[in-house]
């Protein structure tokens, strides 16, 4: 079963959880968290899982064995949602003078004008 995107967000909001636990402890956690946990945990991993908000071990394992699932998730959502996910944003501003877009038939093609060689420094004599 593939991860929903709020789960996975909250999974990832609340990641420092998992850094102490990887260091052998776990904060004390609020109940709506703790609940919230056990939700995922049941609905991706045990459906029979009860917690014991009282047991720090069971926290504790529970958090490890959510987040270690968690990391063999496949991260980004299937190509067709995900067709912009290679292009750094940062260096469009840098391009955009630089690239022509023209209408085909088979739909828009996008090309690179060559970029001006630069001068460089002047011999020295």
């Amino acid at each position: 079963m593939e991860i929903k995107e709020e789960h996975r967000n909250w999974l990832e909001a609340n990641i420092g959880n998992y850094e102490t636990a990887k260091n052998g402890f776990i904060r004390n956690l609020e109940l709506s968290e703790l609940q919230m946990y056990e939700h995922i945990y049941r609905l991706y991993l045990d459906p029979n899982f009860l917690l014991s908000v009282w047991c720090g071990a069971c926290k504790y394992e529970m958090i490890m064995r959510l987040y270690k699932w968690y990391e063999q998730q496949p991260k980004s959502l299937p190509i067709e949602n995900n067709f912009y996910s290679n292009i750094d944003v940062s260096k469009l501003k840098d391009i955009s003078d630089r690239v022509e877009l023209k209408e085909t038939p088979e739909g828009i093609e996008v090309t690179l004008k060559p970029e001006p060689k630069k001068r460089g420094r002047k011999p020295k004599k």
